[in-house]
């Protein structure tokens, strides 16, 4: 359903509230998954990942993240 929300021109974010998913706004992280606190953000290596093979402003496609979790990601800033 998510992705036939976006081939009908939904933005991410209208397209994951049109399916009841949840949102989540991640703090600024590094590759490693780390946040400017020096913890380790409790997230899967795979949003660090993709997180980070795309460019500002960029949006992932599905991802999955393994036990039955998926999700889509939008980076809206990079910081070097």
């Amino acid at each position: 359903d998510y992705e036939r929300a976006r081939q009908s021109g939904q933005t991410l974010t209208q397209a994951a509230q049109s399916v009841g998913a949840r949102i989540v706004q991640l703090p600024a992280f590094t590759a490693e998954g780390v946040v400017q606190s020096g913890q380790r953000l409790g997230a899967p290596e795979q949003v660090f990942d993709t997180a980070f093979a795309l460019p500002q402003g960029g949006e992932s496609e599905v991802v999955e993240a393994g036990q039955g979790q998926y999700f889509a990601l939008r980076v809206d800033a990079v910081t070097p």
